[in-house]
């Protein structure tokens, strides 16, 4: 018997299972950079190691805060290395204005997520295991998303990192379940989906398409894959009877 669901959240709650490496790129290209993907996903992949290990987020910052902070060192290093990047472009003006186009779209998302929630809640208790930078209480408090969660695993809080399967043995212990209790929903194969079956949990892929390329590919590592929270919802819950 399922007793508790283990939600990660950059990726799956904010943009309903698209990877935030996609979504930066695309909005980097909206005002004219069209730098490399290789050297766009080293640049996004440095950025967030940065984050990781410094103090540049502060706990109480909100979700917007905390991008145009990663948006301008992002940018910042796309004009050091990219030698086509536009002269014209200025990165502190262009960080806050993407940072708040991007914010809005992850409102919309979240007008999504949040009445799924509330409704598994009925049935399930429910654990965030995220790696996150310290904020991520300020951040679901801002999308009115905190109270729907009966415990947070945040890495950055806890010392341990996914893809180590200790951070998900932390969401299972927050539960009070099993791992056999427990159904992990993610949108990343390597952190989310593979260390949580590697210590018994059932999963679901969230995933708005079935060759990600940003993933592994499919293959027989997810139960279960949801490609919209309508799915998910489906899945979780057995279907009502007039």
């Amino acid at each position: 018997m399922i007793k508790a669901l283990l939600f990660d959240y950059g990726g799956t709650l904010d943009t309903c299972g698209r990877h935030w490496f996609e979504v930066l790129y695309e909005a980097w290209q909206t005002i004219g950079i069209h730098t490399d993907e290789t050297l766009a996903y080293k640049v996004y992949a440095c950025v967030e190691k940065q984050l990781a290990k410094e103090g540049t987020v502060k706990p109480n910052d909100n979700f917007q805060q905390l991008l145009e902070k990663k948006l301008y060192l992002e940018l910042s290093l796309l004009k050091e290395f990219d030698k086509d990047f536009p002269s014209n472009i200025n990165v502190a003006r262009k960080a806050k204005e993407l940072s708040r186009n991007i914010d809005s779209k992850v409102r919309n998302n979240i007008t999504i997520v949040r009445p799924i929630l509330e409704e598994l809640k009925n049935s399930y208790r429910l654990i965030l295991v995220s790696n996150f930078y310290g904020n991520l209480k300020a951040v679901l408090s801002n999308y009115d998303l905190l109270h729907h969660f009966d415990g947070i695993i945040e890495s950055a809080i806890v010392g341990v990192r996914k893809p180590q399967t200790a951070i998900w043995q932390l969401g299972l212990n927050k539960a009070h379940c099993k791992a056999q209790e427990a159904i992990v929903i993610g949108d990343s194969l390597k952190n989310d989906i593979l260390p949580a079956k590697a210590i018994g949990c059932k999963t679901i892929w969230l995933t708005p398409k079935a060759d990600n390329i940003y993933e592994q590919p499919l293959n027989s590592s997810t139960n279960l894959i949801a490609h919209s929270y309508s799915e998910l919802l489906e899945q979780l819950l057995p279907p009502k009877t007039s």
